[in-house]
């Protein structure tokens, strides 16, 4: 068989990496972005009817049928070529999600280049935002909407039209609307959904990559660390552990958890060693190693 289709694909690469359906997705885009993996459409009209890679990449894929994708207009059958998706999987042992994001990140200035020469490297389009998520923080698609809708809110996370760089959308609108994950991914403007674009050193900063958490290295001493003076990470797991004891600790939103542990330490944004990235890190581990005590905590 020459070509799979989009949807036999994907089982291949969940089945080789023991990955969830949404890894698999990411994976298969990355290498559908940088060219390794050749598509094309089952329907094409003929020689001229090609898909963009690029815009692939970016794009969320339909799993209706035989596995739909975007082609900028509407939604169609995808063909994958199997020669090429069995180079890039075959015989690999599964691939952590560290390497996936470099995967997505590697491919990142070219999936919103323009034709004007304006660089757009720093943009990632809504629906690999939300993937990026869903997949650090092990959850679904609404959650991963609910904190990145939370954070756009806030103003930590910063967006700006794919259409219209110089119109700014209004993120308290954005907070409390229903995103569209088709195509690239929608938001309302008005009555009007467009296309929504979200800053990838900001996603990357504030849900950082998976394997960063598990493979943190070990605390150092409270000796390299100063007479009597302990270590952030240690700081953090006790602070964690006593909002758990004292029943104030809600596991729900990561962000919202480290701007607490924070204020009850007396931290500034600048202090040294206490950056978001650092601290989340240490969340997402402790939260990890503690799921069963934070399950009762819930009953």
């Amino acid at each position: 068989m020459r070509w799979l289709n989009l949807n036999g694909a994907l089982k291949h690469i969940t089945s080789t990496n023991a990955c969830t359906s949404v890894e698999a997705q990411r994976h298969l885009k990355a290498q559908i972005g940088a060219g390794t993996v050749p598509v094309k459409w089952s329907d094409s009209a003929g020689t001229d009817d090609i898909p963009d890679p690029r815009h692939l990449k970016g794009t969320k894929f339909n799993l209706s049928g035989t596995g739909l994708a975007h082609d900028k207009r509407a939604y169609r059958p995808l063909m994958v070529l199997h020669s090429a998706l069995l180079a890039a999987w075959q015989n690999r042992g599964p691939k952590s999600n560290a390497e996936l994001s470099e995967e997505l990140e590697s491919a990142a200035p070219d999936l919103m280049s323009d034709e004007s020469g304006n660089d757009e490297s720093r943009w990632m389009t809504l629906v690999s935002a939300e993937e990026h998520i869903e997949v650090s923080q092990n959850c679904d698609s609404v959650e991963a909407l609910r904190q990145l809708k939370e954070e756009i809110g806030d103003g930590v996370v910063k967006v700006r039209w794919a259409d219209d760089p110089v119109d700014k959308p209004d993120v308290i609108v954005l907070k409390a609307s229903q995103f569209i994950l088709l195509g690239s991914g929608l938001a309302p403007d008005g009555t009007e959904p467009r296309p929504l674009l979200i800053d990838l050193e900001d996603i990357l900063r504030i849900w950082p990559r998976k394997l960063d958490v598990n493979n943190m290295s070990v605390e150092p001493s409270n000796a390299a660390a100063g007479p009597g003076r302990p270590s952030v990470g240690r700081t953090i797991r006790e602070t964690l552990s006593q909002m758990q004891s004292h029943g104030t600790l809600e596991t729900g939103n990561q962000t919202k958890i480290a701007r607490k542990v924070m204020e009850l330490n007396k931290i500034g944004d600048n202090k040294q060693g206490w950056s978001m990235r650092t601290v989340l890190q240490h969340i997402s581990k402790w939260l990890k190693e503690n799921a069963t005590d934070n399950a009762k905590m819930r009953k």
